[in-house]
């Protein structure tokens, strides 16, 4: 086809000629602005890639060029002899990509998204309020000898263990909130409490724990009011004497209280929506094609695992 240059024409050329010559003005410019510190077989090391290393260097300026001049000719001699295709280093330069691709889309999400308003820590405070029940508890306190079930040290200990509980029943009220007090001292010799009131601290009623603590709390458990201690209880755990310093009913957590914790939520939601996103992304723009008749005549047990193969997306 032939182009014929007419006037219609002529104008449309000129603006077209001096976009180019503006362009190509910039390119020239912007090469000459560039700031080449170094080169290695014509690869030029430039001022912002100086800048870059130096962030993370303590080095003087001449000994990082330095190291810097060493790297760019490593990488050099190292394409040359074909490791930039070997298996194991495009395997890593993959895995450094997809990282680097995630960590990017998942930010532009959540940076778009803003900070978490006070309207969605309502919202999510009144759909998920019976999880901020705080579990009925006791703090408990305890007085043991390690009797074993053995009748002769039973009848050594269970005298102490009568003078705690006449102690404690004198003045209660004395003992709220520290246990058994100095009696523990004297009368227990349970190593984790003794210097302490006897204080096994908060005991939820629903909690798992080993046998003897649930031995501890069954006992607690049957206690009627703050204050109360249990009789002398002998079996082949021991010996104890049990008291009840403060209790607390279940209750839910005030929203104020739990704010940290739904702001970590809503967090954490919105960056499982954004990876879910990221995965369905990298799917739909890309065109992929499987071949199942080749994967089915694959070997059903291979001889060997790769450990270097690169990682799924998935994390």
């Amino acid at each position: 086809m032939k182009l014929e240059f007419t006037m219609k024409t002529r104008p449309f050329f000129l603006m077209h000629t001096a976009g180019c010559m503006i362009a190509l003005t910039a390119c020239q410019k912007q090469a000459e602005d560039v700031t080449v510190l170094a080169e290695v077989n014509g690869q030029p090391i430039t001022e912002a890639s100086f800048l870059h290393w130096q962030k993370e260097s303590a080095l003087p300026p001449e000994q990082l060029l330095d190291q810097l001049i060493e790297r760019a000719a490593a990488v050099q001699l190292a394409r040359k002899m074909g490791l930039a295709h070997d298996p194991e280093v495009m395997a890593e330069i993959e895995s450094l990509l997809i990282a680097k691709l995630r960590e990017r889309e998942i930010l532009d999400v959540l940076t778009q998204q803003g900070d978490i308003s006070e309207t969605e820590i309502t919202e999510y405070y009144a759909a998920n309020r019976t999880s901020f029940r705080s579990p009925a508890r006791l703090s408990v306190a305890v007085l043991w000898f390690d009797t074993r079930g053995q009748a002769p040290l039973e009848a050594r200990y269970r005298p102490r263990l009568d003078e705690a509980r006449a102690a404690y029943l004198q003045d209660p009220q004395a003992s709220t909130g520290k246990g058994f007090g100095e009696l523990a001292r004297t009368h227990s010799e349970h190593t984790a409490t003794r210097y302490n009131g006897g204080q096994l601290g908060w005991l939820e009623l629903d909690g798992t724990y080993n046998e003897w603590t649930r031995h501890v709390l069954q006992m607690a458990r049957e206690l009627p009011e703050v204050a109360n201690v249990s009789e002398v209880i002998v079996n082949e755990l021991g010996s104890f004497l049990v008291a009840v310093s403060d209790r607390e009913a279940s209750s839910i957590r005030p929203m104020d209280a739990v704010k940290p914790q739904i702001i970590s939520a809503i967090n954490q939601a919105r960056r499982t929506a954004a990876e879910t996103a990221f995965k369905k992304k990298v799917h739909q723009t890309n065109r992929i094609v499987t071949f199942p008749d080749r994967l089915q005549a694959l070997p059903a047990e291979p001889s060997f695992v790769d450990s270097n193969l690169p990682p799924s997306i998935s994390p």
